[in-house]
């Protein structure tokens, strides 16, 4: 791109100066957008959508326009009441459960058909003071606090059921409407319902919790006796406010009274409150009967054992008392028997024994092996006629063979008690060698002493210093090696 610049005049003079230049020129892209390049680009599908938008448009339109004319329709009473608020807005339907959308929404339409310059001229007077109180009703109930103060005004059924209404199966139909007339001054939504026979306890549970706390925004403003902004005097009018507070909390106090009252009778007639406290009750009877027969059991199971102990001391007494008979009639026959064996032992017939060897058999025996040497011998016989040579024989062999086997059961018996003395001796010695310490276990000992000595757990120290050496030394034997040298 090229520049022209002209000349400087001449009555500029030499003190002119130049103090910037012309910069380079710069290249931007322009991106085409917008309804008429759309248009020039896309001329059928704007056309079509112009239409679509131009139908519903008038759609709309049509719609809003039949309300606005059902709605100014239903204000042109000249017979309404200037004072209900929700009907001056066309809100008698929703009235206190109006939302803040519904109030925001029908204001602008309200501000545009019920305006006094809209009006005939034989209406105008009713206009304008329709719409001075519409503006007010706006005014009240687009702010919480004011719209609260004026549904307190508005008319409210306070009765509760009476004490024999509502019983069995009526109840839902006649506390349902109740709670519901009473929701509409809770603080905290939503309100809980009342539900009907099938609802689960937990959910009975929370909404009576729900009403025996009920929170509620119902203002008592307008029933205050005094009117403090009516007086000048600061201590009258601080008077004037506090007997109006004392008269509210009075009205407060007799709301929730009524509520809880109302909340109270319905817990008492609610059958599912009912079933619940039978169920209760019979879990309670229940566990008290159980605990009964537990009790009643542990009782019968203490003397059922006491009398099992009982019997068996007794028959163990029994026992012992057959057993020391059995044992005293065994030694009076074992006496007998070896007073027998001894006698024919030492007469003719037996070949007069040896009476040691008599003794020693009298003394180990047992009554069955005695019996059968005194029977062998004849015994029972005269004892000055010998035996057959036969007979003789044969009981000299058992009188040998018995003594022989004594004489092996008491070698046994010699054996393993030496035996058991000999273990016992070889683990003291063990135990001993244990116990004698090394040049080099007692090197580290007295190391260990001299260099902990004094300090926290000093024999535990010395005793891990001295199982660096000895694995099996022990705390205890460590401090008797210690107390051996004077520690």
């Amino acid at each position: 791109m090229t520049v022209a610049v002209s000349s400087s005049p001449n009555n500029w003079g030499p003190a002119a100066t130049i103090l910037a230049s012309l910069s380079v020129p710069v290249y931007v892209k322009n991106e085409q957008a917008g309804r008429a390049y759309q248009a020039l680009v896309f001329p059928r599908a704007v056309k079509t959508a112009s239409v679509d938008t131009a139908d519903t448009a008038s759609k709309g339109k049509s719609d809003n326009d039949k309300n606005s004319e059902a709605l100014g329709i239903k204000l042109s009473n000249l017979d309404m009441d200037l004072e209900d608020y929700y009907a001056l807005l066309g809100l008698e339907k929703e009235n206190v459960f109006a939302s803040e959308k519904q109030i925001k929404d029908i204001w602008k339409i309200i501000s545009r058909i019920c305006h006094p310059d809209k009006a005939a001229q034989g209406t105008r007077d009713f206009a304008e003071k329709r719409y001075k109180a519409q503006q007010k009703a706006h005014a009240v109930l687009s702010v919480n606090d004011t719209r609260r103060g004026y549904d307190s005004t508005l008319p409210f059924n306070e009765k509760i059921p009476l004490a024999r209404a509502g019983t069995g199966d009526a109840f839902f139909k006649v506390y349902g409407p109740v709670f519901e007339r009473n929701a509409r001054f809770s603080e905290v939504r939503p309100v809980p319902l009342l539900g009907d026979e099938k609802t689960d306890y937990a959910t009975v549970d929370s909404f009576y919790n729900f009403w025996l706390f009920f929170k509620s925004w119902r203002d008592f403003k307008y029933l205050d006796e005094h009117h403090p902004d009516d007086v000048t005097d600061r201590f009258e009018r601080r008077e004037m406010e506090r007997k109006n507070k004392k008269l509210r909390a009075g009205k407060k106090k007799e709301e929730a009274g009524r509520v809880r009252k109302l909340t109270e009778d319905a817990m008492k007639k609610d059958p599912r409150v009912i079933a619940e406290k039978k169920r209760i009750e019979d879990a309670k009877l229940f566990a008290k009967s159980e605990k009964k027969r537990l009790a009643q059991e542990k009782i019968d199971n203490a003397a059922a054992e006491k009398e099992r102990v009982e019997n068996e001391a007794a028959d163990k007494l029994k026992q012992e008392q057959a057993n020391r008979k059995q044992q005293k009639e065994q030694l009076k026959q074992k006496k007998k028997l070896r007073t027998k064996l001894r006698r024919v032992a030492m007469s003719v017939r037996a070949g007069v024994q040896d009476e040691e060897e008599v003794d020693a058999l009298c003394a180990g025996l047992e009554i069955k092996e005695l019996a059968e040497l005194c029977k062998l011998f004849g015994a029972a016989g005269d004892l000055e006629e010998p035996l057959p040579e036969d007979e003789k024989a044969a009981a000299l062999s058992m009188f040998a063979q018995r003594l022989a086997e004594l004489k092996v059961k008491e070698q046994e018996e010699l054996d393993a008690k030496q035996k058991s003395i000999d273990d016992a001796k070889a683990a003291q010695d063990a135990e001993d060698k244990k116990l004698q310490w090394s040049e080099e276990e007692e090197a580290h000992l007295q190391k260990a002493i001299k260099k902990f000595k004094g300090k926290y757990e000093m024999w535990v120290k010395c005793c891990d210093m001295v199982q660096e050496i000895n694995t099996a030394r022990t705390l205890k034997q460590v401090i008797a090696k210690a107390k051996s040298w004077g520690h």
